[in-house]
């Protein structure tokens, strides 16, 4: 039980690793699962946070992200450890069933978790979630995001990148990167200050790319269509109209998902919890009390 846990620590898997988690709040519990992959729980946490007035938010960090362990076999990182992830996570605190809410690529295990246990998934929130399906969409975002940097931004996105492998200080050489990169993912690209990346262990960022390489490499050329119209679960799409993934694909992780709502934030990128926080947490807090 969740009474019966420390605020935050670490869950042992199955496999040999160690998840790090935190408990927020107090109510129900809501499993807020971050984006990456190869992030962690540091950028989402602290603005997810008016969500735990009602309800215990459980954060983790994903296997080889943030304060978990980094995993040292190639094979523990794939998207089907990081669903049995979740599972592992369901029993640790003793929950029949669980609300989930992924944002960006956390939408991924989320859904996954909900086609594989579709009768442990009560509620579904998808907060601009990764295409849901590679072909034609991965390379639509990918022009997309590039497109919506200047060709100046461009240059030094390449620059930073190119240099982060061999920085003094991984740290701040991916808070110089993340500076640039989520420009592209906001309405107002001056809004990406806000973001709260490169907080994690140095070791833990400098396996970022390889968390982010094995885990998609593992998808293939994924389509989860048929597998989306399996979920039970009720779910909420919550998409920004100026958010670099495809609006097509949002439309069809709703259209896919059998009850599934589907809610457009206007003027509205990638974070919604940041560019237009009041809408988002209404709409949450609505669905999860109908």
């Amino acid at each position: 039980m969740l009474t019966d846990r420390p605020s935050e620590g670490y869950i042992a898997t199955p496999d040999g690793e160690r998840l790090f988690y935190r408990l927020d709040g107090k109510g129900q519990p809501l499993v807020a699962i971050h984006g990456g992959p190869g992030f962690s729980m540091s950028y989402l946490r602290p603005d997810l946070l008016p969500l735990g007035r009602k309800r215990t938010l459980i954060f983790y960090d994903q296997r080889g992200s943030g304060r978990s362990s980094l995993v040292a076999a190639d094979a523990n990182i794939s998207f089907a450890k990081h669903i049995d992830d979740l599972e592992t996570l369901r029993r640790y605190f003793a929950l029949e069933r669980l609300t989930l809410l992924g944002h960006s690529w956390g939408a991924a295990p989320a859904a996954g978790y909900a086609m594989r246990h579709p009768e442990r998934v009560d509620k579904l929130v998808l907060v601009c979630p990764i295409v849901p399906r590679h072909s034609p969409y991965r390379e639509e975002f990918v022009r997309a995001r590039r497109a919506k940097l200047t060709a100046q931004e461009q240059r030094q996105l390449d620059e930073r990148a190119a240099a982060f492998s061999t920085a003094a200080d991984p740290v701040d050489a991916a808070r110089a990167l993340h500076e640039i990169y989520f420009r592209a993912f906001f309405a107002d690209p001056n809004l990406a200050a806000r973001i709260r990346l490169g907080d994690d262990p140095p070791e833990a960022v400098m396996n970022e790319d390889r968390v982010d390489r094995l885990t998609m490499t593992s998808l293939g050329d994924y389509d989860w269509r048929e597998g989306l119209r399996t979920i039970k679960a009720q779910t909420l799409v919550i998409h920004g109209d100026h958010d670099p993934i495809p609006l097509a694909s949002a439309h069809e992780w709703a259209h896919s998902i059998p009850r599934a709502k589907f809610l457009l934030l206007r003027k509205c990128g990638h974070f919604p919890q940041l560019e237009q926080a009041a809408p988002f947490f209404a709409a949450i807090e609505d669905f999860l009390r109908a």
